[in-house]
């Protein structure tokens, strides 16, 4: 029951409740019906003091739910760049694929997320990688008409180059 109940803690960001239920021995890996845990769902809606909280009792920052997307997808599909960079901070896998092949900077690329796409590629997330689809983040920005973020990583060469 108890695991439930973190899940819509989780869900709602409910800190004091988090706390308390993670106290009372609840299961920090709960899964609901699309096999989405706590921190999944704090990551999609950007509790961040949640996620530091799961993340503290030990929740797995690389779980996948039942289409293989992690935390850390989630949260950069969302654009929810304080979650992204407290996941970072904890370890997590910035290149680690979901059940499409696609990476965390392919979520928040093809989403238009600028802020979460910049820093990603500025921590050294790879451009070029292709989901299955064989599309690069950078290609679904542009087919997704995100035109600025597409731009965040082309390497433009120095005026003068030949």
């Amino acid at each position: 029951m108890s695991g439930q109940c973190l899940l819509r803690a989780a869900q709602v960001g409910a800190v004091a409740d988090v706390r308390r239920l993670l106290d009372d021995g609840a299961n920090v890996e709960e899964r609901s019906g699309t096999g989405a845990g706590p921190l999944h769902w704090a990551a999609l809606l950007g509790h961040k003091q949640v996620a530091h909280l799961l993340l503290k009792a030990g929740a797995d920052k690389e779980a996948q739910c039942n289409e293989g997307g992690r935390p850390l997808h989630y949260a950069a599909d969302k654009g929810m760049l304080e979650v992204v960079t407290t996941l970072v901070a904890s370890g997590a896998n910035v290149e680690a694929q979901s059940g499409d092949g696609g990476r965390p900077l392919h979520c928040a690329a093809t989403e238009g997320e600028m802020g979460v796409v910049q820093f990603l590629v500025n921590i050294g997330a790879e451009v070029d990688v292709v989901n299955r689809a064989g599309e690069t983040p950078i290609q679904k920005a542009e087919r997704f008409g995100h035109s600025e973020v597409a731009k965040v990583g082309k390497v433009e060469p120095p005026c003068g180059s030949w």
